[in-house]
């Protein structure tokens, strides 16, 4: 009654004004939670739809491939004959072995070329996308492909130097034809053309090319 009866006695709030307040902070603090779920959801849409796009790639990371590495691939065999298989085989070890000559060069280990090519699971059969699969399981900046073509009785042996970190197609030496007796002194030549078109790259102030019969730079 004191406090009551007093003009400077504090007004008392009312039940439904406390109610009332309550719900007002209770909305506010709803209207944040639904906000802040918003915002998450938008982020989890954006990765899942927006960046794995911006992430794809069509070949390796330039940064991470070196200029000096080179990853020899086996010759695809399509002459439909299997038993050339082991020709293509025979052309990388070849290939490799005279490549190891120069000093400034590291030779990626056949064996690891051959895990690469196992562990890709792309079958899009581009040559492009092989060199970039191969290069990137490597870190190889330089890759050597080839193919083995029927011609008759004889089998065409087709070789491409290219640079996995600028994308280009460095040589695409000239067709070697042979037959099966002949098979070794192609696998030779094309070893030294290999070797000389890569040294070339390395240092083209000394390149100094392989003669007549040397394909040039395309």
């Amino acid at each position: 009654k004191s406090l009551g009866s007093s003009p400077s006695a504090p007004v008392m709030a009312t039940p439904s004004a406390v109610r009332s307040d309550s719900g007002r902070r209770w909305r506010w603090w709803q209207l944040a939670v639904a906000a802040l779920l918003l915002v998450i959801a938008a982020t989890i849409a954006w990765r899942m739809l927006v960046q794995p796009r911006s992430e794809t790639v069509t070949g390796p990371v330039a940064s991470e491939l070196r200029p000096n590495r080179i990853a020899v691939v086996p010759f695809a065999n399509r002459t439909g004959d299997p038993e050339l298989d082991r020709l293509g085989t025979r052309a990388v070890d070849r290939i490799t072995r005279q490549l190891a000559i120069l000093e400034d060069l590291e030779v990626v280990p056949a064996s690891r070329v051959a895990a690469a090519l196992a562990d890709d699971s792309s079958e899009s059969g581009d040559p492009r996308s092989l060199v970039a699969e191969v290069a990137s399981a490597t870190s190889a900046g330089l890759v050597l492909t080839g193919v083995m073509d029927p011609l008759g009785d004889r089998v065409e042996l087709l070789a491409t130097l290219e640079d996995a970190i600028s994308r280009r197609v460095l040589r695409v030496f000239d067709p070697i034809v042979a037959s099966p007796a002949e098979a070794e002194s192609a696998l030779a030549r094309l070893a030294e053309w290999s070797t000389i078109a890569t040294n070339d790259h390395l240092h083209p102030s000394l390149a100094f090319g392989a003669g007549d019969g040397f394909p040039s730079i395309e």
